[in-house]
């Protein structure tokens, strides 16, 4: 989320910042003071047009920053805000919305951190649990087709993987990365059979779990660059997870529909198609994210 932001982003910014001042002066209250005001727009809508605000100011920039990072703390967030922008007189129920939508920000920042810790966890063979899902995964995607070789085979290039043991493979995702091929398993057999009957044809083929994987990797950047937080709001965990894992579901699907698009004729085809696949998703899902 940090570096320069771009020129065009620059002028929009300085844009904002007059308008901003502009009706400042006209009603005699503060953007987050009119936002936590506003009684027709939800609790969704109005987190995002309170992340927005407090991202682009100036003066709110260190409390943002304790909100999106270490170990955000509702209250404290609220209190600094509400001292900053002198709400002390703010109506209890604009003080219960400023409370609410910091509380969405702050909890999404928790999540991702939960998030983090999955997927720093990695795959171990001496793991009961993970050696389960493994078997799963491979018993979804094959309906349950007997494998030659017993655990270490070559037969897990079957479903993508690069070799006689899937455990290495994991080395990027983690724990993480199986789940979330597990979901996309469990809850689209569908569209994952027709993937992997697509990728029968050699022309056609790439390494289908190592993909899941790949996608797995950059589903949880833009996670940490904040693109799927209006999703995110408002939501238990276990939602806040299964929304997280329906994107990445959605990534997949997508992705394969540009691969097939694309043509290929070989796997070294596979590189720039799927860059572009990512890139596209990164440009959908920020563009959900922006203000309207």
């Amino acid at each position: 989320m940090g570096g320069r932001r771009p020129w065009w982003e620059q002028v929009v910014l300085i844009a904002w910042r007059f308008m901003k001042h502009f009706t400042h002066i006209i009603t005699g209250k503060s953007e987050v003071e009119r936002i936590v005001l506003l009684e027709h727009v939800g609790s969704v809508e109005g987190t995002r047009r309170l992340r927005h605000s407090l991202e682009r100011s100036e003066k709110l920039d260190a409390v943002f920053k304790m909100m999106i990072a270490g170990n955000p703390q509702t209250f404290t967030a609220v209190e600094e805000i509400k001292r900053i922008k002198a709400l002390s007189q703010i109506s209890e129920e604009g003080a219960q919305r400023l409370s609410s939508y910091v509380g969405n920000i702050c909890d999404v920042t928790r999540f991702i951190q939960d998030i983090e810790r999955i997927q720093s966890e990695p795959y171990s063979s001496e793991n009961p649990a993970h050696e389960a899902k493994l078997e799963e995964l491979w018993n979804l995607a094959t309906d349950s087709r007997p494998r030659e070789g017993g655990r270490i085979s070559p037969e897990w290039n079957r479903i993508g993987f690069q070799g006689k043991n899937p455990a290495s493979d994991f080395r990027g995702g983690g724990v993480h990365a199986l789940n979330q091929l597990l979901y996309f398993c469990s809850t689209r057999p569908g569209a994952v059979h027709k993937q992997l009957e697509d990728l029968g044809n050699a022309e056609k083929w790439h390494p289908w779990a190592c993909t899941g994987i790949n996608i797995t990797s950059y589903v949880t950047s833009m996670l940490k660059d904040r693109l799927f937080d209006i999703q995110l709001y408002g939501l238990d965990r276990e939602t806040q997870l299964q929304r997280l894992n329906e994107i990445y579901s959605e990534v997949f699907e997508s992705f394969h529909v540009d691969w097939i698009k694309s043509n290929p004729k070989t796997v070294m085809d596979f590189p720039p198609v799927f860059k572009k696949s990512m890139e596209q998703a990164r440009r959908q899902y920020k563009k959900s994210s922006s203000p309207i």
